[in-house]
């Protein structure tokens, strides 16, 4: 079987030494050692300020509006995962979704403008399979209506744009380290901010609102990753320049070898760098992406619709917005297999088993 994905599982031998420290300490959670150690450690590998990890990513973008104090509406892409939009609401706050780019499929700021009122209180953008947004025209605008802007980075682990990590832009960044992603911790997240006060206040938010031994300074919530998860993610984060090597080359060989066939594929930031962290395909017609789906299944290969429906058509969101690109990238989109450990006759079955079914 091939699925979609397959978590990275880091060498025994690596994870038992940070299990080994966390017996020696007998410390299980609460800011613990193995959470600063892979705190600091990620704001080095990355070349980031300020991150304040959590226990999952969609905690860290309901943190992340909570920190900030929002009211009212968000504006957002309803191409992007579920918790995107599930994090707002959950936060009390109404989602605004505007219509995507068809070359890049993240949020178009030309629509974010058309949607702003007196009662939008930021922009929450998602760098969609870690192909950064439109991050100047959104400054501008945050600038103009004096929004903050925000960003749902859950893909954009490791990518730099121009001399700068991708997490680093805006006021805030949430990513997920679920074990589905590139980086894992196997469950867990974060927040990385500019401004220290509010990573501060994050820190107590994740921590009950807990300020002292006796001061409870804001209505907190648990939200803290473990020293378990802290110890996968510093076991895996020695491996991950590996795993990017890998699957940036599997993903070079899919576009090769499925060159001239017909399919397009998402328009890449020329100013940033790439992770390989999908592969996402996009195809001439729906019915044409179904045959294909139904091949791959039929051979025990298990690519996904990422991003089906749009999530402005779920009942769940009310009222269908005027996004005609996202519904049309979401219903023509599949992403294959992707991840290190797959073999070159796998990467042979899927694209020949592709070709074959255009």
């Amino acid at each position: 079987m091939i699925n979609v994905t397959r978590s990275h599982l880091p060498s025994r031998e690596k994870l038992e030494a940070y299990i080994n420290q966390l017996y020696d300490t007998a410390y299980l959670t609460n800011f613990g050692p193995l959470e600063q150690q892979l705190t600091s450690a990620l704001e080095q590998y990355l070349n980031i300020n300020h991150l304040v990890l959590m226990a999952n990513g969609t905690l860290a973008l309901m943190l992340l509006m909570r920190g900030l104090g929002l009211k009212g509406e968000i504006i957002t892409t309803s191409y992007t995962f579920p918790a995107t939009a599930a994090a707002i609401r959950w936060s009390g706050l109404e989602p605004k979704f505007a219509d995507i780019n068809l070359a890049d499929w993240t949020i178009d700021p030309n629509k974010v403008e058309d949607l702003i009122t007196p009662q939008t209180s930021a922009i929450l953008a998602t760098h969609v399979y870690g192909n950064p947004c439109n991050i100047e025209a959104l400054a501008t605008l945050g600038e103009q209506y004096k929004l903050p802007v925000l960003y749902d980075g859950a893909h954009g682990f490791g990518i730099q744009y121009g001399e700068q990590s991708l997490l680093g832009m805006g006021m805030g960044t949430a990513v997920s380290f679920h074990a589905t992603k590139l980086f894992h911790t196997v469950e867990g997240g974060g927040v990385i901010v500019g401004d220290p006060d509010l990573a501060a206040r994050l820190k107590r938010l994740i921590n009950f609102g807990i300020a002292g031994p006796e001061q409870v300074a804001d209505v907190g919530i648990n939200a803290k990753m473990s020293e378990l998860h802290a110890a996968v993610g510093l076991a895996n984060l020695q491996e991950i320049d590996d795993c990017i090597r890998l699957r940036k080359s599997h993903l070079q060989y899919y576009q090769q070898r499925l060159d001239h066939s017909g399919i397009k594929w998402q328009q890449w930031c020329m100013n940033a760098s790439t992770n390989g962290a999908y592969a996402p395909v996009n195809l001439s017609s729906e019915h044409s992406l179904l045959n294909v789906k139904q091949q791959l299944e039929a051979k025990n290969i298990f690519p996904r619709r990422y991003f089906y429906p749009s999530l402005d058509v779920l009942p769940c969101h009310g009222a269908p917005n005027n996004t005609p690109n996202a519904q049309q990238v979401a219903a023509t989109t599949l992403c294959l297999p992707l991840y290190a450990e797959l073999t070159q006759n796998q990467l042979d079955l899927i694209c020949e088993t592709v070709l074959s079914s255009i």
